[in-house]
């Protein structure tokens, strides 16, 4: 028995061939327009059965889902820590080394994208290794991406306003490294199957492993 879930989104709606200039032209549904893109590749399959001309249109719901991303992680040899359903969300985790693969995709509704993060921890870094990892983010244009410091509270709210202590960012490294504070860093990249290819994944997880302080 097959495990593939089915939503019936229109039911035998009755459209007209339409003209656009000289062209005959059937105008996307209302109940589909937000699956559809301009510049999606789409596959039709047209067959004459008996009276009736059978047009079948299939295109991919989404760019990649959780087994693409499980397939990735063990190419880029990543060690599977986690992979079972929590509920009706299967959750992925895969780490090599400092670095996380983490995957959700809601089983109940196929609707619904895989969610991706990778994930890259740093520990006890300086203010020049801050300015370096941030200025590494900012380059990377359009990507999810987050930095976020790591330690006590006391470090973090410093270093996220330090104009409130009247410091500078590079003098209030100072000041929380020569009192002994630790100050660590996470970078999170975000991706979903909806609005990222595997491709962008991929090239994430290569950046971030290959960035260092």
């Amino acid at each position: 028995m097959s495990s593939v879930t089915e939503t019936v989104l229109i039911k035998e709606k009755i459209k007209k061939i339409a003209k656009t200039g000289n062209t005959a032209a059937i105008y996307v549904p209302r109940e589909i327009k937000e699956y559809l893109r301009v510049g999606d590749a789409i596959t039709f399959d047209v067959v004459i059965r008996g009276n009736n001309l059978e047009i079948t249109i299939r295109k991919p719901l989404h760019n990649f889902g959780i087994s693409d991303v499980q397939k990735m992680a063990t190419e880029c040899h990543f060690k599977t820590e986690y992979h079972k359903p929590v509920g009706y969300v299967t959750v992925l985790e895969a780490v090599k080394e400092n670095v996380v693969i983490g995957c959700t995709h809601n089983d109940k509704d196929n609707m619904q994208p895989a969610y991706v993060t990778i994930s890259k921890k740093f520990t006890d870094v300086d203010y020049r290794t801050y300015d370096h990892i941030s200025a590494w983010a900012t380059n990377l244009g359009d990507a999810n991406v987050a930095v976020r410091i790591e330690g006590d509270l006391d470090a973090i709210n410093m270093l996220k306003d330090p104009e409130r202590y009247k410091l500078t960012q590079a003098k209030a490294f100072e000041k929380l490294k020569g009192s002994g504070k630790k100050i660590g860093l996470s970078v999170t990249c975000r991706f979903d199957g909806k609005n990222n290819a595997i491709k962008e994944v991929r090239e994430c997880i290569n950046k971030l492993s290959g960035l260092n302080p």
